[in-house]
């Protein structure tokens, strides 16, 4: 179906798809960081993070259901269906947020510069800003390493061994289920309050889970591993995006959301590459052991930052700085 529009707009298939992704990810690169600061002007300090949670998973449920809508869609009416039933939901996104009124006005001096002197200012504040620099470094290691697992790693492990697409795919959801499920969690019952024993307990149990997939044997034990991948990382980005936000000057909001961003999709460029390169020549286990020793040396930008162990997330107040 993609191939017979393209070819109508006179434009190749593969340009077509990159000219698309390309659009998404504006789109992305503008939606991502407004989000942290949208959420923090509706709700009271204390609960950020299930609202955090709450947006999470509703999210995670939508990105499952839409694909099957869409078919659902196109055998109903045809292409213009999920085209139209798009347009609709979008004019009223739009309209919801007209009509939208935050109780917490986020007061500042707004930057006059462009996109790259705003990011130049945010990382600028952020060299001050310990706890702030401790959780952007352990993104970086954590999202290098952890990330590309299930969308490039267990892929090249289920064709190394022979393994069905179906298996492959199992394997798939079984992270996302493990994602949605303490999603969910964190929306019903709130972070632990202990905002650096979760950040640790969160990339430890990823990382476990990484290795793990490296020797076990059978698909469905893999799929196990990679529920506890699922768990694990949302535990850690589940507790590091509310309190990054809660730690962040109100007047730099969207200039530290923008750093939090970029340090989430820019690690990934490079090590996508780098693993690629390591599984084409010693195999996906040894790929999958570095992956694992990456991710575990997040906890160490944690581990090392004083003020992260008076963080406390869901109370009344959350420490400043530091």
């Amino acid at each position: 179906m993609r191939g017979v529009w393209a070819w109508r707009l006179g434009v190749p298939l593969v340009a077509l798809l990159v000219g698309y992704a390309v659009i998404a990810a504006v789109i992305d690169g503008f939606r991502s960081p407004s989000e942290l600061v949208f959420i923090r002007q509706f709700v009271e300090p204390e609960d950020v993070p299930r609202a955090m949670s709450v947006s999470s998973t509703l999210g995670t449920v939508a990105t499952l259901a839409g694909p099957g809508l869409g078919g659902l869609l196109i055998a109903w009416g045809g292409l213009p269906a999920p085209i139209v039933f798009d347009i609709v939901t979008f004019l009223l996104v739009i309209g919801v947020l007209v009509r939208l009124h935050p109780r917490h006005e986020l007061t500042g001096n707004p930057s006059t510069g462009n996109t790259l002197t705003q990011l130049r200012e945010g990382l600028s504040a952020l060299r001050r800003h310990r706890s702030g620099r401790a959780l952007v470094a352990s993104l970086v290691l954590v999202a290098g390493g952890l990330l590309p697992v299930t969308n490039l790693l267990v892929p090249l492990l289920a064709r190394s061994r022979a393994w069905s697409a179906g298996a492959t795919g199992a394997i798939v959801m079984a992270s996302t289920a493990g994602t949605v499920l303490v999603s969910a969690a964190l929306a019903i019952f709130g972070p632990l309050h202990r905002a650096q024993v979760a950040l640790v307990a969160g990339v430890g149990l990823a990382c476990f889970a990484v290795a793990a997939m490296a020797v076990l044997p059978s698909s469905w034990a893999v799929g196990g591993a990679a529920f506890l991948l699922g768990a694990g990382l949302m535990v850690f980005s589940g507790h590091l995006s509310p309190l990054f936000v809660l730690l962040t000057p109100a007047k730099l909001q969207s200039r530290f959301a923008s750093v939090l961003v970029m340090a989430q999709m820019m690690p990934a460029v490079v090590t996508n590459l780098l693993l690629g390169t390591l599984t084409q020549r010693w195999g996906t286990p040894l790929a999958l052991g570095c992956c694992a020793i990456l991710g575990l040396a997040g906890t160490v930008p944690l581990l090392a930052c004083a003020p992260l162990r008076q963080a406390r997330l869901g109370a009344s107040r959350t420490p400043a700085e530091a």
